[in-house]
């Protein structure tokens, strides 16, 4: 039998779910607004390098050691294209671009900088290495110029933007506290003790009369020798 005073709840009483929005992969939001570019080089090769070992792996993501631009074949880079550096929201992608077109041969998502996701190599300033996904793998490319000022464009763009974002996030977070607050008044019982010159001011008041402003001042120099 079933108890009479428990109560079931209806379905038009019940609350709805609360929406949860799931954080978009790799920590980009396509709605955070449209692409802009930032950096465009008409010019930059792509090296292939071979995938490495789990121990080396590890060494080059703690900086234990890095990568060496003259373990690639640089005279026979395996592309050439375009370099294009756009901002999504507070990360940033590098497109691999054909030279005859858009079409894109791969792409590197950045979320910050430094970091994982480009990296210099430590044998020269014109090559990085650029962390891209295909096949759903992570795979590791090398990214040179044949100019050193368009490498040192790149990275200090890169620099330039991300340092932006952490001084827009500080500004904002300054927003949200509340400025403290200091009560000067005083407090029932408290007294302020000061010391006052009275006797010059005294003096000032009695010979302000006279007139002249050297008079004032002679008899405040008789005033200060009487100890």
């Amino acid at each position: 039998m079933a108890n009479p005073f428990s109560s079931t709840p209806s379905s038009s009483s019940a609350t709805p779910p609360i929406p949860v929005k799931v954080p978009p992969p790799n920590g980009f939001d396509k709605d955070e607004g449209p692409e802009r570019t930032l950096l465009l080089k008409q010019e930059a090769f792509i090296y292939k390098i071979p995938p490495q070992d789990a121990v080396i792996n590890f060494l080059i993501e703690t900086k234990a050691v890095g990568w060496k631009a003259s373990d690639w074949n640089l005279e026979r880079p395996d592309w050439a294209g375009k370099m294009r550096l756009v901002t999504m929201g507070k990360g940033a992608k590098i497109k691999l671009e054909e030279k005859s077109g858009e079409k894109v041969y791969a792409e590197c998502l950045i979320e910050n900088y430094p970091g994982l996701a480009v990296q210099s190599v430590v044998d020269s300033s014109r090559y990085f290495v650029i962390k891209v996904t295909k096949g759903g793998k992570n795979v590791h490319l090398g990214l040179g110029f044949a100019e050193r000022a368009d490498s040192f464009d790149l990275n200090t763009t890169l620099h330039e933007h991300f340092k932006g974002i952490l001084v827009d996030e500080k500004l904002e977070q300054e927003k949200e506290v509340p400025p403290e607050k200091f009560d000067l008044a005083l407090k029932h019982g408290e007294t302020i003790k000061g010391k006052a010159k009275w006797k010059k001011i005294k003096c000032v008041i009695k010979f302000c009369k006279l007139g002249s402003q050297k008079q004032v001042e002679e008899k405040l120099e008789e005033e200060n020798e009487v100890p």
